[in-house]
């Protein structure tokens, strides 16, 4: 006789696991006519080159700035902008310009050709800006007019950029319309939300403070690269308005150079291979970075709304402080974000892989054991603090003690966890003595 006619026994594995939420892929959302979907996804820049994109598309120059880096993200998503319905347009302000100065730049279109021009001042602000609109004139792809003492320049057609690099006695702000990028980032969002950074190409206040609004209901963060000579400039048009907004999901890596060393794009690969908690934004020298020769009054400036900037320290190129335009520091955020959703992943699993999870105080110890997981790992880590009176711990009420209504509604509430944050030391007060 066989024991299973007596004893008859059924294993089921508990296999079955939600997907982890990933906080390590960029997604660089661009212009471009290369391919026709929403968004791709890319491991390396030869992968682009046979798609059809060249060394001097926009998307290509960002994604190379994120490839640079070693370690990088073993993955971005490219996503694709359809058409705007504005062309690109930059502002250069000649203001300040004096008798023996020369407004100089390089121009260069999203071909990658370029052109150096040297403008010299001519009997006021106002006719050097002139004079250097009619220079910017004769060079194909854009127009240019001039008011007062700021000339503008606007693409010949709508999408290409514009870029204007080794500016001197000028400084330049991108006034580019909405180009709807929110919306463009919903519809990827909806067909492939496996990315947490966004990064895009044009990084006008319209633009900026449209994707950096997105980002935020989606619990996201978004690197933006602006160019600047004049950190004020950015200041009053984009910056101080997310500070006062307190927005923690973005950040800006202010440049003097053209926006076509998308440097946001590189401190993006740097940083986004490391587990959250593991390392801070700050201090860090992504491949490629070139310091901003930043004064004390511009580095004062640019702290008031909490931007980014590279700078030299002890002959090393460094990106300072690391944080986000509400005040918050990058990696906190991003470590907060990695404990919401991988509590939410495990209390998940629980619940599928469980027959059952009975309202009862046992019941409610599996709960607490599968949040206690992930702060531990958070531990491990560095997001939270290992220090033996920091460490995380979870509360939950008796079931006795939950609401009947909630119980009736099978909703256990109540459950709490307490944790303080590992932090990261990025100065040092040191007071020394020395005897005879």
């Amino acid at each position: 006789m066989s024991l299973d006619s007596i004893v008859n026994v059924t294993i089921q594995v508990g296999t079955s696991q939600p997907s982890q939420r990933g906080f390590g892929v960029p997604l660089l959302l661009a212009y471009h006519t290369r391919f026709t979907e929403n968004v791709r996804t890319y491991s390396r820049l030869s992968e682009m080159i046979s798609d059809g994109f060249t060394v001097n598309d926009p998307a290509y120059l960002m994604a190379s700035k994120v490839f640079a880096q070693n370690p990088r993200p073993p993955q971005i998503k490219l996503g694709r902008l359809p058409t705007p319905g504005s062309a690109h347009s930059t502002e250069i302000d000649v203001t300040g310009i004096v008798s023996g100065e020369s407004v100089t730049m390089t121009v260069r279109d999203s071909s990658g050709n370029t052109t150096a021009v040297s403008e010299a001042f001519d009997t006021n602000e106002g006719t050097t800006a002139t004079n250097l609109a009619s220079t910017l004139n004769a060079i194909s792809g854009m127009s240019a007019s001039a008011s007062v003492n700021v000339v503008t320049v606007v693409a010949d057609s709508n999408g290409p950029m514009v870029f204007f690099e080794d500016t001197t006695n000028c400084t330049i702000l991108d006034v580019t319309g909405d180009w709807a990028y929110d919306t463009q980032l919903g519809v990827i969002a909806n067909e492939d939300p496996d990315f947490y950074a966004v990064a895009i190409d044009v990084n006008s206040d319209a633009n900026v403070t449209d994707v950096a609004a997105w980002v935020n209901t989606t619990e996201r963060i978004a690197a933006f690269g602006p160019q600047s000579t004049d950190p004020d400039d950015y200041n009053t048009a984009t910056a101080d308005a997310l500070t006062s907004g307190n927005d923690d999901r973005s950040f800006s890596l202010v440049t003097k150079k053209g926006r076509s060393s998308f440097p946001e794009c590189a401190w993006l690969g740097e940083a986004l291979p490391w587990l959250p908690g593991s390392q801070t934004w700050a201090y860090k020298s992504p491949s490629g970075l070139v310091a901003d020769d930043w004064s004390s009054s511009d580095i004062t400036e640019l702290d008031t709304a909490n931007n980014n900037y590279a700078t030299t320290v002890s002959a090393l190129t460094v990106i300072r402080p690391g944080k986000t335009h509400g005040g918050e520091w990058i990696d906190v955020t991003r470590g907060i974000d990695w404990i919401k959703a991988r509590i939410q992943e495990s209390l998940f699993a629980v619940l599928v892989q469980l027959r059952k999870i009975p309202f009862t105080n046992s019941g409610v110890e599996i709960i607490k054991a599968e949040i206690q997981a992930v702060l531990d790992v958070a531990v491990a880590q560095g997001i939270l603090s290992d220090d033996p009176e920091n460490r995380p711990f979870v509360t939950a009420p008796n079931v006795s003690d939950v609401p009947v209504a909630d119980r009736n509604n099978r909703i256990l509430s109540g459950v709490e966890f307490q944790g303080t944050l590992a932090g990261a030391v990025h100065s040092v007060t040191l007071i020394g003595n020395v005897s005879v």
